[in-house]
């Protein structure tokens, strides 16, 4: 019963999505890339914008302590947004950061079948949104005019 259950769970996160393929594709293709800082003066603000892509798997254990591994190429095929970047600022000594990663998943699974010989149709939607935001400030104590902030 439980190794069914799992079957249908992996199942769920291996199922083909064309959409999910080229909502992907235009988004990298529309984001990729980093902002051009312009020179400035030490007394004004430079701003930094990068938009990136991070590969990574999930993995779990069930309350039964069945292991349960999703792998990139799953993730992608049930995908239904993404975003990650990183927002930088810099003024003289000072500095901040900030990083956001913004993922949704999801799939629906339809099953029909037979309970006691009647017919029954089930749906199972399942989904993961999951936030991550990190951010930083730092003041440069230490300026010995060999590095450069371009």
């Amino acid at each position: 019963m439980l190794t069914e259950l799992k079957q249908k769970v992996l199942a769920l996160f291996s199922n083909a999505a064309t959409q999910t393929y080229l909502s992907l594709l235009v988004f990298a293709l529309l984001m990729v890339g980093e902002a051009c800082a312009q020179e400035k003066s030490s007394n004004q603000w430079e701003y930094d914008f990068l938009v990136y892509l991070w590969g990574t798997t999930l993995q779990g254990t069930t309350v039964t302590g069945d292991d349960i591994t999703v792998n990139f190429d799953t993730i992608i095929k049930n995908l239904d947004f993404a975003a990650m970047g990183t927002f930088s600022a810099r003024k003289n000594k000072f500095s901040m950061v900030s990083d956001v990663i913004y993922l949704n998943l999801g799939d629906t699974i339809k099953t029909d079948g037979e309970v006691l010989g009647r017919p029954v149709s089930s749906e199972l939607d399942m989904g993961l949104s999951s936030w991550v935001i990190n951010f930083g400030a730092g003041y440069n104590l230490i300026d010995d005019g060999k590095t450069s902030s371009t």
